[in-house]
This record gives structure tokens, C-alpha cells and sequence, in this order.
């Protein structure tokens, strides 16, 4: 959230309650936590976390109204009661390439990446590289890349797990009993886990997906 959106935030709860909140700025605002439409019939639709909210006569003035500010503020409220359900729930999507850790709770933060490589280069793939595969018999190294995965997961109270199409050797089937025996209080809240088409999800998709799947 940047500074503007921030004072405007910071506006909408004043007290005494504030008379010149601009409408551009209270739009700003909301098309930074969720979707906007401007109806041709001067009302303003706002959708944060499925929650539609309609403020009536927007065109009319380029100041909102006490009543409308007052909308807002439960609008707010919701979307902030919303953000510390989620609180605490995490999204591991899991590949032989990447660990992508994602906080359901914060849309705007970026991922954390973990990448199944140790100082050298060569030796903490999930399954062997071309080089250890050729002519020997050599067993995957992966305990070093799922440890770097799951000490981010630490302290989560709820994890839901996305893997890819590996079938039974795909690194999400192979992550969850090294979890288990490895972190067992962290396997404990594992809530759900499922293979899905990670090349053709966005972040938004794949974070959209797994709050459809959170626990209430």
C-alpha cells in the first residue's frame, strides 16, 4: 500500500469523522485492495474479498457523505477481520525447481522462493542432476532443499500444499513424509494437498485456489 492510500486509510477512521474525503482518493484505495466498477448511473461497486459493496449517488458529489464514510469503515473492517482469519495460513507450491511459500493472509507480498541447490550447485536436488544420473546409481539428495522449504512453514497454523503432475516420485509425494518424520508439529497442520497445473496457474490463481480450500 503506498503512502496516499495509506493517509487515505487513515482518513476514513478519523475522529471526528473527516467532511472532505475525496472520492478519487477513496477509489484509489479500493481498487488497491479489490475490483471497482463506476456504473453509468452514478453508483460505485466494490468487491474486496468477494464481499460486494454498493455506495449509492458517487457521481453526485466528489466528497463522500458521512453515510458513505461510515460504509466504508465497515467495508474496512470486514476486509481487516478477513485478513486475521487468514492469518497464520500458508500456500506451499512444490516442484523439483522451486518451493514458492506464499502468506495467504498478505495479497501484496511477494512469495518466498526456495531453490533445491546447495553452495555448491550440485548436490540437494530432489532427484539427480544429468551429471549424478549418468552411468551411476546415485539416490537423490533432497533432505537439504526440503529443509530450506519447510523452516519458513515453521509456526503456521494452517498449510495447504500444491504439487505438480511427478506422479508418485513428484516432490510434493516425496516433501510430505520427509515432513512428517522431519517436523512432525509442522506436518500436523497440513490441511490439504492436491497436484495441480502449476505452469498455467498465476500467483492470484494459485493464492485464489487455495483460500477456496482454507479452513473457516
Amino acid at each position: 500500500m503506498n503512502s496516499n492510500n495509506q493517509r487515505t486509510l487513515a482518513q476514513i477512521f478519523r475522529h471526528p469523522m473527516t467532511h472532505n474525503l475525496t472520492w478519487r482518493d477513496a477509489i484509489s484505495l479500493f481498487e488497491h485492495l479489490g475490483q471497482v466498477e463506476q456504473e453509468h448511473n452514478g453508483n460505485l461497486k466494490v468487491t474486496i474479498n468477494s464481499q460486494l459493496t454498493v455506495f449509492h449517488g458517487v457521481a453526485a458529489s466528489d466528497v463522500a457523505s458521512p453515510d458513505q464514510v461510515n460504509q466504508m469503515r465497515s467495508l474496512l473492517r470486514e476486509h481487516e477481520s478477513h485478513r486475521e482469519r487468514q492469518s497464520g495460513r500458508l500456500l506451499l507450491v512444490l516442484n523439483f525447481h522451486e518451493g514458492r511459500i506464499f502468506d495467504l493472509a498478505d495479497e501484496d507480498a511477494e512469495p518466498i522462493s526456495v531453490v533445491p541447490l546447495d553452495p555448491d550447485g550440485t548436490k540437494s536436488h530432489v532427484h539427480p542432476t544429468k551429471h549424478e544420473d549418468s552411468g551411476r546409481n546415485v539416490q537423490p539428495n533432497h533432505d537439504a532443499y526440503f529443509e530450506a522449504v519447510a523452516v519458513p512453514l515453521e509456526g503456521a497454523k494452517e498449510i495447504i500444499v500444491f504439487g505438480s503432475g511427478e506422479g508418485a516420485s513428484g516432490a510434493m509425494l516425496q516433501f510430505l513424509p520427509w515432513l512428517e518424520q522431519a517436523h512432525p508439529a509442522t506436518h500436523q497442520v497440513v490441511s490439504r494437498s492436491e497436484t495441480v497445473d502449476q505452469s498455467h496457474l498465476s500467483n492470484g490463481e494459485l493464492r485464489a485456489k487455495a483460500l477456496a480450500h482454507a479452513v473457516a
